[in-house]
């Protein structure tokens, strides 16, 4: 629902690309999602893509004009040895405006953006067990990679 509580069409989701004046707006959707600010740095993660040029893959989605949804990804090779593909990096969706096809429009974006660059695969890290976003990315077209993340405690 809009903010008159009218239902609100996919159609009126409009996707272009991000720009520096989108950052408030887009920190303000991920405090959003998380719960809380993250660190100062990562507003400066996002001004380091967005001077990434002709590469830069970063996108927002509009709605009457607000941003209600972001992905932030590039086109780079060098990730963990694999070969040059799409990496998104984080994507987000104002809670008030998921549901709508917004994070699908977003990724379509991105694989277009992909396209055109000439790769062959997108890649992302996504939290195992997370069943929103897992059934959400597998809706998408995402499936389980080849390559796995492994950790090891500090402390």
């Amino acid at each position: 629902m809009d903010e008159k509580g009218k239902p609100i069409s996919p159609t009126a989701i409009k996707v272009r690309p991000m720009c520096r004046g989108d950052l408030d707006a887009v920190l303000d959707i991920d405090a959003q999602i998380i719960g809380r600010e993250r660190a100062t740095s990562w507003s400066e993660n996002v001004v380091d893509y967005l001077a990434g040029g002709l590469t830069s893959a970063c996108r927002v989605a509009e709605l009457e004009g607000k941003v209600v949804g972001f992905l932030i990804g590039d086109v780079k090779g060098y990730e963990y040895g694999l070969p040059r593909g799409g990496w998104i990096d984080i994507m987000g969706v104002s809670p008030r405006h998921q549901r709508l096809g917004t994070g699908a429009l977003l990724l379509a974006a991105f694989h277009d953006h992909c396209r055109k660059a000439g790769v062959e695969k997108i890649y992302l890290l996504a939290r195992r067990g997370d069943e929103r976003i897992g059934s959400f990315l597998g809706a998408v077209g995402f499936g389980e990679s080849d390559y796995t993340v492994l950790e090891k405690n500090v402390v």
